[in-house]
Parts: structure tokens; sequence; C-alpha cells
């Protein structure tokens, strides 16, 4: 019996991923939705029921667990592995505050923010995860192709929406074009419209990314985090975060950007540490080794929660134009339940889906485990059937998209040949 576990360890340890996937592809698109539209909540709010959510569902079954179990197991808690599990679910949660803060404060579209994240993630943490435990990996050169492939899909993704953004641009430029030549016709002479065209056009121009800053900022943000009946707006085209930013928004774009980046990084060391604190790759313990998957999962939501939770007290409090100011008095009492659902949701989601990687990456090997990072897959059918994100995209940008999803299978399936089954 134990010998016909251990040869299908490995095989279970995919399918245990490939369900893990589909979790995290899934959490964001509730979070995001929970400050969208007109009853959109603070963001801050959001996440700290997200977090509280998230270490609920990770610590409570487990415990549950041991406590049923009667299993101590205190002669494994080195302080050392709890540290390290514990820097592990506090990357996760900055890389968490960077993903909304990118998405949501900044505008960047939730395609782009998890493409770039989830890459970085299988770069840094599937070259790291490997070096850990060399051993786990039957055959390098797939896992090296398949972290290719990843990069690949970044890039299909980063391109197909470089292509939408233009074409919006496009679009846009030539229905103000053409609203300025009709209210223009019939004028004095040919040079006089020529000359007002050339000033009027970035008149109409100027007026259009006003109000959409405007809207954008005060509006959208402001009026709709802390009223049920706020006005009804012109959502069709400003609420999709996919049309290209006015040139007084740039600045704001290539932050997101940034913010996304610093994510990514945080996202790619956090299953790495999870790994040292479980394997013990360094023997640094004398005994058994590292913490076992449950335990090690306990400290690490902790960690994430507080630092969470913290964090984001620090940021509802601070002063912004962006978006409003709030309390945590105001978390308390200004929301219902009802309210709270969709990201108490989102909490489960996410915690069942990092228990599913991290016992998926027990059983197949972490550097195989980071498969999971190609949860963009799932979480783009969220972004166009939710969001309306890419929504009459041209042809080139739709091929692109294929392709994004071509070089991500590819990937997936490099990872999991990678082991020796």
């Amino acid at each position: 019996m134990k010998q016909i576990s251990s040869s299908n360890a490995s095989a279970l340890g995919i399918i245990v991923l490939v369900i893990s996937l589909v979790c995290l592809g899934t959490w964001p698109a509730l979070i995001r939705l929970c400050t969208w539209g007109e009853k959109a909540r603070h963001p801050c709010h959001v996440y700290i029921d997200y977090s509280l959510s998230y270490v609920v569902s990770s610590c409570v079954p487990i415990l549950a667990s041991l406590l049923l179990k009667s299993e101590q197991g205190t002669s494994n808690h080195d302080a050392s592995f709890v540290v390290i599990a514990m820097v592990g679910g506090a990357l996760l949660s900055f890389g968490n505050i960077a993903f909304q803060w990118a998405v949501v404060v900044f505008g960047a579209t939730l395609t782009t923010v998890l493409a770039i994240q989830a890459s970085l993630t299988v770069v840094l943490g599937t070259s790291l995860n490997f070096l850990l435990q060399p051993d786990q990996t039957a055959r390098p050169n797939l896992l090296m192709l398949g972290v290719l492939a990843f990069l690949v899909a970044i890039s299909f993704a980063t391109w197909a929406q470089i292509s939408y953004v233009h074409s919006k641009h496009r679009e846009n430029y030539t229905e103000c074009a053409e609203i300025y030549s009709n209210s223009n016709h019939g004028g004095d002479n040919a040079e006089q419209k020529k000359q007002g065209g050339l000033i009027a056009l970035p008149t109409i121009l100027d007026q259009n990314y006003a109000e959409h800053e405007v809207m954008n900022q005060n509006t959208k943000l402001a009026e709709s985090f802390y009223s049920d009946q706020a006005p009804n707006r012109i959502d069709s085209f400003y609420s999709d975060s996919s049309v290209i930013a006015p040139p007084g928004q740039m600045d704001n774009t290539r932050m997101g950007l940034c913010v996304a980046f610093t994510g990514g990084l945080c996202f790619g060391f956090f299953s790495p540490a999870f790994n040292v604190a479980v394997n013990d790759p360094f023997q640094w313990s004398s005994s058994n080794g590292g913490l076992s998957v449950a335990m090690a999962n306990i400290w690490f939501s902790i960690a994430f929660c507080c630092s969470s939770i913290i964090g984001n007290i620090l940021l509802m409090t601070t002063h912004s134009d962006v978006i409003p100011h709030s309390t945590f008095w105001l978390y308390l009492t200004q929301e219902t339940w009802s309210q709270r659902r969709l990201a108490l949701l989102g909490g489960l989601i996410c915690a069942l889906g990092n228990l599913l990687q991290f016992q998926g990456g027990k059983l197949a090997g972490f550097a195989t485990a980071d498969l999971v990072q190609a949860f963009p897959l799932v979480a783009t059918i969220w972004d166009v059937v939710m969001f309306s994100e890419f929504r009459h995209a041209n042809f080139k940008v739709c091929v692109l998209l294929m392709s994004m999803y071509a070089a991500y299978l590819l990937g997936i399936a490099l990872l999991a040949l990678s082991i020796d089954y």
C-alpha cells in the first residue's frame, strides 16, 4: 500500500495542482468585483475581509484535524522554520496588496497585472525551488523550457494589451475628429476650417481626457465606495480599464506597472520560503527536518493575515487624492454581511488554492508546483465574461490572446512532464 501511494504521488500532485490553478485564477476576479460598479466597496475594506477569511479557512480545519488526531508535533517546531514560513506569508500579503492597488488605484488591467506577476513568480520561484530541490526534477531541460514558455506567454499578453489600447486610442481620436468635422460643416472657408481643426481637435481631446479624470477619480472611486444610491454614470466606456489612459494619467499607468512588478518579486520568493520551512534543504535541523505542510501553512496564514490587515489599515487611513479616506471603525460599522460575502468567498478560494499548491509541491516537487502560476488562463476568462475586457477586440488582439493561451498550456505541460512518474 505504501509502494502504491509512492508511485502515484507525482500524478496525484499534478491533479492537485490543476485544481489549485483554477482556484488561484478565480479569487482575483471576485475581489475586483467587490470594487466594481455603483455599489463598489473601499478596496482596503475588501482586502481586510479577504485576509480574515483566508486565515480562518486555512487554520481552523487544520487545527481541528490536529486536535482530533491528538498530534502535538512540537518536536518539529523549530523557531527558524516558523519564522521562514511567516516570512513567506508576509511576502504573499505584500504581493497581493500590490496586485489590488495596481488594478484598483492605478488602473492597470487585471489581465496584464496577473500575467506580469505570474510570470515573475514562475521565473524566480521555479528557479529557486529547483536549486533547493534538484533531486525532485527528473528532466531539468523540460523545466527550463516550461519557464521559457511562461515568459513567451507574458510577452503575448503584454503585446495584446498594447495593441488593444492603441486600437481604442485610434477609435477615440477618429470619433472626436468626426464630431469636430460635423460641427464645423459649412464654415466660412477651408483655411479657417484647417486652422480651427488644428486647434479645436486637441481641445476636444483634452476635454474628453479631463472628463475621464474627473469621473474616474472623483465619481467612480469616491462616490461609489460610500453611496448605495450612487447616480447612474456612463460606464460603458470609462469603466473599462483597458481603454488608454489620458496623457495626465500616464504616470498612474506606469506606477501601476511598477507596483505590479514589485508584487511579482514578492510572489517569486514566497514559495521558496515555504519550501525551506517544509523540506529544510540546508539541513538546519538535526531531527526530522522542517515543519509539516499543515503546520507551516498555519504560521504562513497567520503572518499573511496580520501583515495584510496592518498594511490596509495604514493605507486606508492615509489621505490620498485617488481613494477616499477611511477608518477601521467605518470598516466595522458601515457595511452589511451581504456586502462582505464576495470578499469572504475570495479569501476562502485563495486559501484553498494555496494549500493545494503547497500540498501538490510536497507530492510533485515545489519547482513543478509553480505551474499553478498559469492561473491567468482562468482569470482572463473571468475578465472577458465579468468585466468585458478586450471587448470588440480586432483580429490581431484575438490572435495574440490565443497565442498567450497556447504558451501557458505548453508551459504547464512541460512543467508537468519534468518530474519522474
